[in-house]
């Protein structure tokens, strides 16, 4: 990786918290808390977001969106995702529950920054 693009990368990273910590509505806090607590779950997993958008029936822009906090969540899509990811709906919602709340008090969320490949590490 060249340095020009960690920078840019450190950069996203930096933005991307910002907008996590100036988030005014829990209810929006929680919606970027359940996007972070299903990417960490599917890298656990070491699945891609294809791989993820597959087993849910799904395209890979809306798991990246739903990541990222920008897609609001339906229960039975939540649920779609747990099963998916191998867990349940309220081991997910705990995970969202925690970010949110140290998200809240000013810790980021460290949202994604980089790219799906980047995200699947030494797995080809």
């Amino acid at each position: 990786m060249t340095a020009g693009v960690a920078s840019a990368s450190a950069c996203r990273t930096a933005l991307a918290t910002l907008e996590v910590q100036r988030i005014p509505n829990d209810q929006l806090r929680l919606q970027v808390a359940v996007g972070e607590a299903i990417r960490r779950r599917r890298l656990q997993r070491r699945m891609s977001q294809r791989e993820l958008a597959l087993a849910v029936g799904t395209h890979r822009p809306l798991v990246a969106r739903l990541e990222r906090g920008h897609l609001n969540n339906s229960v039975g899509l939540l649920h779609r995702y747990a099963v998916a990811l191998e867990c349940a709906v309220s081991e997910v919602l705990r995970d969202a529950e925690t970010l949110a709340a140290r998200a809240g008090a000013g810790a980021p969320l460290t949202p994604p920054a980089f790219t799906d490949s980047d995200e699947r590490g030494s797995r080809s």
